[in-house]
């Protein structure tokens, strides 16, 4: 029986093209599972080291315009969870190496000045890390008046490095960002192979 003009129409919980018997909701239309590897986990790590220094720069810079000395403790807080991002990423780093290696994808001049620059960066993000935390646990470094210019400072360096590690990332598997990118940075032809 149709409905009387007067009646509202019943709404579907799903749309007519989504509901549970269409095809979107069948098992065989999911793709088989994705083995999540050391360089899926590189890469959904690597951005941390790379924008939380910034944020942390920006947090601390405005507690130190506005003197909050609350906002200042955020940021040293920030740097602390920055340099556990850091750590996880360069184990992630060394697991999507292998998994390059593997594939037959590794250029190791690319990857090597990556490597040495991500150590440096790491080592400069653990030392700026140190500084906050000092500067949340010793009550010497807490009225120190300059000790949140020494971070601020520091954080500045950290951001800097961290920017750099992540251009040379980024030459990795982007070949299109090299200045030639046929060529490797020691001047060999880039020869990829495809899985």
């Amino acid at each position: 029986m149709p409905p009387r003009p007067d009646e509202p129409v019943p709404r579907r919980a799903f749309p007519a093209r989504l509901s549970p018997t269409s095809a979107f909701f069948r098992p065989h239309f999911f793709p088989t599972p994705m083995t999540f590897t050391g360089a899926h986990w590189h890469l959904l790590f690597n951005h941390w080291p790379i924008l939380g220094p910034m944020l942390a720069l920006l947090v601390l810079a405005y507690g130190l315009a506005r003197r909050l000395p609350a906002v200042v403790t955020l940021s040293y807080w920030l740097l602390l969870l920055m340099a556990a991002a850091t750590i996880a990423t360069v184990q992630a780093g060394q697991a999507a190496q292998d998994e390059l290696k593997r594939l037959g994808l590794l250029d190791k001049a690319v990857v090597h000045s990556h490597i040495q620059a991500s150590r440096q960066a790491a080592w400069v993000m653990y030392g700026t890390a140190a500084l906050a935390l000092l500067g949340l646990a010793w009550p010497w470094a807490r009225r120190a008046r300059y000790w949140p210019a020494l971070v601020l400072a520091a954080t500045l360096l950290t951001s800097g490095l961290m920017s750099y590690v992540g251009s040379l990332g980024g030459l990795v598997r982007h070949t299109e960002l090299r200045a030639n990118p046929h060529q490797r940075p020691d001047g060999q032809p880039a020869i990829l192979k495809t899985p």
